[in-house]
């Protein structure tokens, strides 16, 4: 019954450390990029983000802000979905508003069609609860190995849904946009920041952007 109990103990433990230093990753995560952030003010951005929203039947559209400390699109948020653009680098004033999608708005059409199926799916709930079945299991090797099948499976899942509302012009820009998600240099530094947190991302690793392309 000792051994019982002691074991009880440390499983509670790891259970409660594992689920604190996931919600305090979070919540500097978060606190990071908001303040960082800035309301998107360019209009032809709004009115493409409503669109896929409509096309979605979503209810409402989720808030869209651009922030540098985030090198691609990232959606953060449960009740709440916000979904962050990375900052122009061409645009260092970011009191000025955003320039970002004047050059190319179609590539922002898309990059929300990714997001708000996300959103629409529930995606980060998902993340949420298996992040709990992580903190429960936290012992169990296994329960890790398969987080890494997991993100890329709501990924390709997510890919999958987003085609079939595009024309085959679109998939070809949807696997370009991809591409540059991938070329950013600093989208390793980007990653390991919210390596840990349960937020959708347009591209969560490089290794898969093979299989996603395909």
């Amino acid at each position: 019954a000792g051994i019982l109990f002691g074991a009880e103990i440390i499983w509670l433990t790891g259970l409660i450390a594992a689920l604190g230093i996931r919600l305090w990753n979070y919540r500097r995560f978060v606190r990071a990029v908001r303040m960082n952030a800035v309301s998107i003010s360019d209009g032809r951005i709004v009115v493409s983000e409503h669109s896929v929203s409509a096309r979605l039947h979503m209810w409402k559209a989720p808030p869209v802000y651009e922030s540098a400390f985030v090198s691609g699109p990232v959606t953060i948020g449960l009740w709440k979905p916000v979904v962050i653009l990375p900052a122009p680098e061409e645009s260092p004033d970011k009191a000025q508003g955003t320039q970002a999608g004047q050059s190319c708005p179609e590539k922002y059409h898309l990059i929300f069609h990714h997001e708000l199926v996300h959103v629409a799916r529930r995606d980060l709930w998902i993340k949420w609860l298996y992040q709990i079945l992580l903190c429960i299991h936290w012992f169990n090797p296994l329960v890790y190995l398969f987080n890494r099948k997991f993100n890329i499976d709501c990924e390709l899942a997510c890919d999958e849904m987003v085609l079939t509302l595009l024309s085959e012009e679109g998939r070809k820009a949807y696997g370009n946009i991809l591409l540059d998600v991938a070329d950013k240099r600093d989208l390793k530094k980007s990653l390991r920041i919210h390596r840990n947190v349960p937020a959708m991302t347009l591209l969560e690793e490089k290794r898969t952007l093979k299989e996603r392309l395909r």
